[in-house]
């Protein structure tokens, strides 16, 4: 009997071994352009280019300047997903806008610990949903209205960039926080004037630990990441920030009452208008709020802070684009005057040289999107099949 039951599963394993070799095989050949594309050695079983993530530490952005210097571009990586890496800027017109690549790529997973359900990593569907709620928040009036807080903010920056003895990026990170937490949800915290921001560095702190997954098969799992050094650390100072922002919660539900929006002057409605609006919806939970909340201040802080800090390094390495920037201010605006937001699109060279900055120091050197059909990129590659995308 024993010796029946041994033999059905060799036959079983041998029939499934062989669907799968016959299934692999018309698939590569019906996608014969994308897997001629060169790939980095080696390509295991199950870790795919694991060893490659590990060879750098998991540190993705020495990963992607050895596979660029060593394989090329565009290029197949396995995450162990099969994963198309391009930074072709025609074929990125066509993914990111495409109607069947607008699913996150698989390293978004990195952050379904932590935020779930929210605007980053929620499925098209919903997020498309909530993505018109938190919108609002964002309309021209809020973005118009923030130049005022520029204004009575700029002068305690200034003085601070005097003293030459702060880091730039932590220095622009409690900046950008204080405005975020103005500007969105009405409250000002005054973390600049903090030597050192709690918030700001559970923030910073956390985004460090999650990118440490990326490429770790192990860490990858949540369910095992949570047993990790990395997942319990997380946990931890990501529970201190929800906790933190529920108080912000707490407290704003106390000043609001029924017919709040029926008495707000328009005026008001352009500040703090975000969190009115989550609380003020009848699908949106106290958890929710939290999550979104957290992952927004966190984004940006983070981009801002390293936008203005690259562009300040950049500036001073360039003297002479420097000062046509500083004579475009001062002939524009005055030495005196306050910033208004309409004289912004008249800062022409200085919107150049802020793009510039972003172009040579991308804060989000990579994005990922998962395709759910076919997509044509062209004649150099016909068709690419359903898998993710990865910019480098």
């Amino acid at each position: 009997m024993i010796e029946i039951a041994a033999i059905l599963v060799s036959l079983l394993l041998i029939a499934i071994s062989t669907y799968s070799w016959i299934k692999e095989k018309n698939h590569k050949n019906k996608y014969k352009d994308f897997y001629s594309l060169p790939t980095p050695k080696p390509v295991l079983p199950i870790i795919g280019n694991g060893l490659l993530f590990y060879k750098f530490n998991y540190n993705i952005v020495k990963v992607s300047e050895f596979i660029s210097e060593t394989v090329g571009n565009p290029c197949v990586i396995y995450m162990p997903n099969e994963t198309y890496c391009t930074s072709c800027p025609e074929e990125l017109k066509i993914i990111l806008n495409h109607p069947d690549c607008l699913e996150k790529g698989s390293f978004y997973k990195v952050l379904n610990t932590t935020f779930k359900q929210t605007l980053l990593i929620e499925s098209v569907s919903k997020w498309k949903k909530n993505r018109k709620l938190v919108s609002k928040g964002f309309n021209q009036k809020v973005l118009d209205s923030s130049v005022e807080s520029f204004n009575t903010m700029g002068p305690n920056l200034i003085e601070k960039l005097k003293k030459n003895n702060e880091d730039l990026v932590y220095l622009f990170q409690k900046f950008t926080l204080d405005n975020f937490t103005e500007n969105f949800l009405n409250i000002n915290f005054n973390f600049l004037d903090e030597k050192e921001s709690e918030f700001v560095d559970m923030i910073t702190n956390g985004e460090k630990t999650m990118a440490r997954r990326i490429g770790n098969l192990i860490k990858m799992n949540d369910f095992c990441y949570n047993f990790t050094g990395d997942g319990r650390y997380l946990n931890k100072i990501m529970a201190q920030a929800f906790d933190f922002i529920q108080k912000i919660l707490t407290n704003k539900r106390l000043e609001l009452n029924e017919n709040y929006f029926s008495h707000v002057e328009t005026k008001e409605l352009r500040r703090g208008q975000l969190l009115q609006l989550l609380l003020s919806d009848k699908d949106t939970t106290d958890e929710y709020i939290r999550k979104e909340l957290v992952l927004l201040a966190g984004a940006a802080t983070d981009t801002t802070a390293y936008s203005m800090a690259f562009t300040c390094v950049l500036l001073g390495m360039h003297p002479d684009i420097q000062k046509k920037v500083y004579e475009e201010v001062i002939n524009i605006v005055g030495k005196d005057k306050e910033i208004e937001h309409n004289i912004l699109p008249s800062l022409k060279y200085t919107e150049m040289a802020i793009n510039e900055s972003l172009r040579l120091l991308p804060v989000i050197p990579y994005t990922g999107r998962r395709s759910v059909a076919d997509i044509h990129l062209g004649k150099d590659m016909h068709k690419i099949y359903r898998l993710y995308f990865f910019d480098v």
